[in-house]
């Protein structure tokens, strides 16, 4: 494989991570949110006799800066309650992150700090925003939170890492170290722009990036919509499509598309996992009698088959609700009946 790079050649991961610090200060690492892979390759990484003394900071999307102080002294050594340690990961904005590897990542770097002498041990700084929950009490306080992310971090780089002269490894999320990305960007940019901005740093672009789907004209995203090109079943599992739903505040989803026994229902299963409101338009999906078995067929079924009738039912029992586009329709005319009544 060839890129305006030049022909690819396979490198052992961690060396490979660690010998760019020899030319650049940073070195971003895209998380792909809980999963188990990749936090096992970041302890490996940790481990490595070379890490501690090629980096001095990490900085962590999945932790709030308001327990910044808290997380010092617990990498430094010092006795914390785990019901005093958890908030750092469960209380910010990135949902699903309470999950074993983020702590088990806190509890490495701690364990690795033990070895090492003070001068060199390792800082982790929290790069979500300091958000206190307990002063949360609308939708509407949270979406100035959620503008500082990026800003929040970037910050965070250019404090504990830029200024002093320091290297740093950065995990987040990996759309945000996009100049790029099939849903729209933050205004102000990603983390890469900003930095880029308040220095001379240069990223190099990733030599690899995700395939980008093609649409047919009827159904093709206009320019403005967000679209989350995913590489499994759920539309939910490493895209930004929670992310992207609740910073607008949407919390019901009408759901179209193919496949009903597929990647529709996995989908629909993601949105239920991740507290949705979900309702299946059936006539806006596999008609009755396609997709089916040939042993599941039967045109006595009013589904067709009965593998659309237990898909139907199951989701009905499971997911959420279903109606048809007929039914939508008829609802959107009344609430806007409603709405120019009230005028």
């Amino acid at each position: 494989m060839t890129t305006s790079h030049g022909t690819l050649e396979p490198t052992p991961a961690i060396s490979g991570l660690l010998d760019l610090f020899a030319t650049h200060p940073l070195v971003a690492l895209g998380e792909v949110h809980m999963l188990q892979e990749q936090a096992d390759f970041v302890t490996a990484l940790l481990h490595h006799p070379s890490f501690p003394a090629t980096v001095q900071v990490i900085v962590v999307e999945f932790g709030n800066a308001r327990y910044q102080a808290l997380m010092d002294r617990f990498i430094a050594g010092e006795p914390i309650a785990a019901r005093d340690l958890r908030p750092v990961w469960r209380d910010f904005f990135g949902w699903g992150f309470d999950a074993p590897i983020y702590e088990q990542f806190f509890r490495t770097v701690r364990g690795i700090n033990r070895t090492l002498p003070s001068a060199q041990r390792l800082r982790v700084c929290l790069g979500d925003p300091p958000v206190d929950w307990t002063q949360i009490t609308r939708q509407a306080d949270i979406f100035p939170w959620l503008e500082q992310r990026d800003a929040h971090y970037a910050a965070g780089i250019e404090t504990a890492i830029l200024a002093p002269g320091y290297h740093g490894l950065l995990i987040a999320g990996v759309a945000h170290f996009a100049r790029a990305w099939p849903i729209p960007l933050p205004p102000d940019g990603t983390i890469v722009h900003r930095i880029e901005r308040m220095n001379t740093i240069f990223f190099e672009p990733p030599q690899w990036t995700g395939a980008i789907p093609t649409y047919h004209a009827a159904i093709a995203p206009a320019a403005d919509e967000a679209d989350f090109p995913k590489s499994s079943k759920d539309g939910f599992q490493s895209t930004n499509a929670d992310y992207y739903l609740r910073s607008w505040g949407i919390t019901t989803l009408l759901a179209v598309g193919f496949a009903l026994r597929s990647c529709l229902y996995h989908t629909c299963m993601g949105a239920r996992q991740h507290n949705y409101r979900v309702i299946l338009l059936r006539d806006c999906t596999t008609p009755p009698g396609e997709g089916e078995f040939p042993d599941t067929r039967d045109p006595t079924n009013p589904e067709g088959g009965w593998m659309r009738f237990v898909f139907l039912r199951q989701f009905e029992t499971s997911i959420g609700y279903t109606a048809t586009g007929q039914d939508f329709v008829i609802g959107c005319r009344a609430i806007a009946h409603q709405s120019s009544a009230h005028v």
